[in-house]
């Protein structure tokens, strides 16, 4: 049942990266029990326009899992018809809150890029704030508001900013800062922004790669215990 969840779920991770000109997509997710509660998504709204949405579930298993799939598709049917994506986050929470217990509650990262435009819109709710790498300086994208499914009336604030050429962002879940090494010390963000930097010049696939491959160098063999998701976009042009 365990290997048949997580089939489950590996379809709903997306197998590939959308193509895009000018705007690059990658994504890893490295779930810890087989099945789990990160996500990652890329969804179109126009031939300009794109959602990214990454996600953490409380808990672990099974029952994250579901969660994950349940938060993933109220999404992806508000997507198509929300005003703007802070009424996006409010529909989906409001929606995730009244089908959750108290204490059941998710984090999320989402953005919208307008590729004609070259804008990007955030919101990150509860959230590990995406880095944004330029020009050798890393910012932190963190407006937004509460977890996901705490109060169905909770509001969301958005930023917009207008990406570069050679822009690199990571959005992750916290299962990449939390990985231990064998001492019980984690990777921590310190070493994520080292990554980052270290990958300026890579492509948005290598740029995760390298993320990714530091924290397991870091990590050695030790067992992690979370989830690990990550998404880069890169503005190539």
């Amino acid at each position: 049942q365990m290997k048949l969840a997580g089939q489950v779920q590996l379809h709903m991770i997306p197998r590939e990266a959308p193509i895009i000109e000018g705007i690059e997509f990658s994504g890893i997710y490295v779930p810890s029990y087989g099945v789990g509660g990160d996500f990652y998504d890329f969804i179109p709204l126009s031939q300009e326009r794109w959602l990214v949405t990454l996600g953490d579930i409380m808990g672990k298993g099974i029952p994250a899992s579901l969660r994950m799939a349940s938060l993933r598709a109220m999404i992806r049917a508000f997507a198509q018809s929300y005003g703007s994506l802070s009424d996006l986050i409010s529909a989906a929470n409001g929606l995730f809150t009244a089908e959750t217990d108290v204490g059941e509650f998710a984090t999320l990262f989402s953005c919208e890029i307008d590729i004609a435009s070259g804008t990007l819109a955030y919101c990150c709710s509860g959230h590990e704030p995406a880095l944004l790498l330029r020009d050798g300086e890393v910012i932190e994208l963190e407006k937004g508001g509460t977890v996901i499914g705490l109060d169905n009336a909770s509001l969301f604030e958005t930023e917009t900013i207008t990406l570069q050429k050679d822009d690199l962002i990571l959005l992750y879940t916290d299962g990449l800062a939390d990985a231990p090494d064998f001492n019980g010390e984690h990777f921590g963000q310190k070493r994520i922004i080292e990554a980052l930097k270290a990958s300026a010049y890579l492509s948005a696939e290598g740029a995760a790669k390298n993320v990714i491959w530091s924290m397991r160098k870091f990590a050695g063999l030790n067992r992690r215990s979370d989830d690990t998701a990550i998404v880069m976009i890169k503005k190539t042009n």
